[in-house]
């Protein structure tokens, strides 16, 4: 699961890597593709660190740090931002709840990097990406949730109550992926007190959200 959380960053480091051998006499471009890929060499080393730090469960222990949901976020489109661009896709960020969350930043930012890595694969050349992050209650007990949104072709009825199992085989627009990435979202949303869930239209693409809860005393409750 950790080499698939890996793919990403290594990905866009290449990507920006190659970027920068291009750019040959264009300072500004050189210095764009350099910054990108320091930003992903951090984003492996945040990996290999969770690695050394890896419990009999395979995802560690969560530690909790306030964090504002907004720079999570763009720490996440940060490690993606090569994959978009090379598709020429606008990730777009919508409503952020402005109060800090208590989470693990390296893994939430892991889930929105998975999420985006998703939408942006599945979703077409020049596509819509809007990510947010707002104040819900979950039986009365308050959580922010994050959300993905693509104007792909969505994800068949069939798959939704399997897709965050490990190892299954989805179809997306005739497409295939392990599932792998959602399962280890869902083990880290979870590990959080949260649950992730997605929701489709096959007319205009897909939502993937996930929940964190505000009140840690009582994390069960938005499980339900």
């Amino acid at each position: 699961m950790i080499a698939h959380d890996m793919r990403t960053p290594l990905s866009a480091l290449m990507f920006s890597l190659r970027n920068a051998k291009a750019a040959t006499g264009n300072p500004d471009a050189l210095h764009r593709a350099l910054d990108v890929a320091e930003r992903n060499t951090v984003a492996l080393a945040s990996i290999v660190e969770a690695l050394l730090d890896t419990s009999p469960d395979g995802h560690g222990r969560v530690s909790h740090a306030e964090c504002l949901p907004a720079d999570l976020i763009a720490s996440a489109i940060d490690q993606i931002a090569p994959q978009s661009e090379h598709k020429r896709q606008t990730i777009t960020i919508g409503e952020t709840f402005p109060q800090p969350v208590l989470a693990d930043p390296t893994r939430i930012i892991r889930v929105l990097v998975n999420l985006l890595s998703n939408a942006i694969r599945f979703s077409a050349e020049g596509g819509e990406i809007r990510v947010d992050a707002r104040l819900r209650l979950n039986d009365g007990h308050p959580c922010v949730v994050f959300s993905v949104s693509d104007n792909g072709p969505g994800v068949p009825i069939s798959d939704i109550t399997k897709i965050f199992g490990e190892g299954v085989s989805i179809a997306k627009g005739g497409k295939y992926s392990s599932g792998l990435g959602l399962a280890v979202c869902k083990e880290l949303v979870e590990a959080h007190g949260g649950r992730i869930w997605v929701e489709t239209d096959r007319t205009d693409g897909a939502t993937f959200s996930f929940s964190i809860p505000l009140d840690w005393e009582n994390p069960e409750a938005h499980r339900a």
